[in-house]
């Protein structure tokens, strides 16, 4: 009965050790894609300075938004 469980302490503490490490690499992950994405955006503000264009984390929010319409002049993408 002791080794039983023990052996499923065993098993629950390495499953523990695989997810903490599983979330490790996701938080990596997530900050790779942060950097990323910063860097689209600081190349995007290079090519257009006047800052009109959407982000692709906008683009994604505000799918309808042209660059016209941001800039005031009403045009809404169809």
């Amino acid at each position: 009965m002791q080794d039983l469980i023990r052996k499923q302490n065993d098993l629950a503490l390495q499953r523990e050790k695989e997810i903490r490490a599983d979330m490790k690499q996701l938080a990596a992950s997530e900050a790779r894609v942060a950097a990323l994405e910063q860097q689209l955006q600081d190349q995007a503000q290079l090519k257009n300075p006047r800052g009109d264009a959407l982000s692709r984390r906008e683009q994604a929010y505000f799918p309808h938004l042209t660059t016209n319409h941001r800039l005031g002049l009403g045009v809404l993408h169809q």
